[in-house]
């Protein structure tokens, strides 16, 4: 074998190895998801929504309610998560006092009420998509709510096991 066929040779396989790699990437993004690097955040929003869709097989007007709904619950859930963030954020300063705060109750319960806040908000998001659903769409739209917290519920057993 000459030097130059086996330049090529070896051309091919690195061309051949190349092509795999991008079918491999290519395969995991499209059927795996992108994967999420801040699991807390709301990047699985767009997940959802998409899965939602597809498994629902929604119409183009339920597709337009479902985002106009999902835009609200996020503005609501993005203005409660700051408001949470504040107050914990004031609680950990009373931490560091010399001397324990009076209002320290006060933070306690504003916390708890804005953590109530949230689940119910959670709560009426899930109930008006629900309602605009035919009775074939509530039933997969109960699975897949019921497979999505199985998975939220594995994602944290995990967490707290790593």
């Amino acid at each position: 074998m000459s030097f130059f066929s086996q330049i090529r040779t070896l051309w091919i396989a690195i061309a051949i190895l190349i092509l795999i790699n991008f079918a491999t990437l290519f395969w995991l993004f499209r059927f795996h998801g992108h994967p999420r690097f801040h699991r807390d955040s709301h990047d699985r929003h767009p997940r959802t929504e998409k899965a939602l869709k597809r498994a629902l097989d929604l119409s183009r007007e339920q597709e337009k309610m479902f985002r106009e709904v999902q835009k609200r619950h996020r503005e609501k859930m993005k203005a409660e998560q700051k408001r949470v963030a504040a107050l914990k954020k004031e609680l950990r300063a009373m931490a560091f006092q010399d001397s324990i705060s009076q209002n320290l109750e006060e933070v306690y319960e504003d916390i708890a009420k804005a953590q109530a806040e949230i689940e119910k908000q959670h709560y009426e998001h899930l109930h008006r998509l629900y309602q605009n659903l035919d009775d074939e769409q509530r039933r997969k739209f109960r699975q897949l709510i019921q497979s999505m917290e199985r998975e939220r519920r594995a994602e944290r057993k995990k967490e707290v096991l790593d």
